[in-house]
C-alpha cells in the first residue's frame, strides 16, 4: 500500500473540477486507500454501493466490469461524464437490483454511517448476497469513539462494526488515523502538509495503533460460503 500526496492531490482535484459540492472529505480520508487498492484490480465484477459523482468509479481499471448505484439523480448525472461506459442505476442500497452472485467486489465506502442502527444488518446482508462466494468487501465507516464523532448515534464502535461483519465475512478491521482532532492535534487541512504523513498513517494503521479510538475504520472482508457458515 503506497499512498503519496501527489495521489492524493489528483484525486481531490479530479473531485473540485468535476463535482466541488458532492466532495466527501479532505485529504485525510480512509477512502484514498480503498481508492489505491483498486488500481491493481484486473477482470473483475465490481459493485460501488453509493457511487456519489463517480470518482471511485472512475479510479477502477477499465478492464473490469463497473457498476454504480445512488439514490440521487444528480450525483449520477455527474458520474456518467466520467463513466460514460459504466451502467449506473438509481437504486436503494437496502434493496439491491442485482441477483445473487452477481459481483466480485463491492466498494461500500462511507455508507454504513448513512444508515440508522435498525436498517444496518440488512444492507449488509443485501452486500453479502450480491457478492459471490469469495468476493471481496471494501468498507471504510467513521467511529463513534473518535471525539467527533461520540454524539453520533448512527456511528459504530470497532465491536460493534465486528458484530456485524463477522457472520458474513472473514474479515480484518484496521483503524485510520488515530490522531485527535483540533483543538487536541493539528487540523487535518494542516496534517496532510507534515511531509510523510500517509507513510505515517498507513504504519500506524498496519501496526494497529490507536484503533479503538481511531477516526475512522477501514475494513478488507471476503464473503464466507455457506460451508464456513
Amino acid at each position: 500500500m503506497t499512498i503519496t500526496s501527489s495521489f492524493v492531490e489528483r484525486i481531490k482535484q479530479r473531485w473540485m473540477d468535476h463535482a466541488p459540492h458532492l466532495w466527501w472529505g479532505d485529504r485525510i480520508d480512509a477512502r484514498f486507500l480503498v481508492a489505491e487498492a483498486l488500481s491493481s484490480l484486473s477482470e473483475a465484477r465490481l459493485l460501488d454501493v453509493g457511487c456519489n459523482a463517480g470518482v471511485m468509479l472512475s479510479e477502477v481499471p477499465e478492464s473490469n466490469f463497473r457498476v454504480g448505484i445512488d439514490l440521487s439523480q444528480e450525483a449520477l448525472w455527474r458520474a456518467r461524464k466520467l463513466n460514460p461506459s459504466v451502467p449506473l442505476v438509481v437504486a436503494d442500497m437496502l434493496v439491491l437490483p442485482f441477483k445473487d452472485s452477481s459481483f466480485d467486489v463491492v466498494l461500500f465506502c462511507g455508507m454504513l454511517e448513512v444508515l440508522p442502527r435498525e436498517h444496518k444488518p440488512n444492507v449488509l446482508h443485501e452486500v453479502v448476497r450480491v457478492l459471490c462466494s469469495g468476493g471481496q468487501l471494501h468498507l471504510t465507516t467513521l467511529n463513534r469513539r473518535y471525539p467527533r464523532y461520540r454524539n453520533s448515534a448512527s456511528l459504530v464502535t470497532k465491536e460493534e462494526l465486528h458484530k456485524l461483519l463477522f457472520p458474513l465475512f472473514h474479515l480484518d478491521i484496521k483503524g485510520f488515523n488515530p490522531f485527535p482532532p483540533f483543538p487536541y492535534f493539528l487540523p487535518n487541512r494542516l496534517l496532510a502538509h507534515v511531509p510523510g504523513i500517509w507513510r505515517i498513517l498507513t504504519l500506524l494503521m498496519r501496526w494497529r495503533v490507536g484503533i479503538r479510538y481511531s477516526c475512522s475504520f477501514v475494513v478488507r472482508a471476503t464473503k464466507r460460503s455457506v460451508e464456513q457458515g
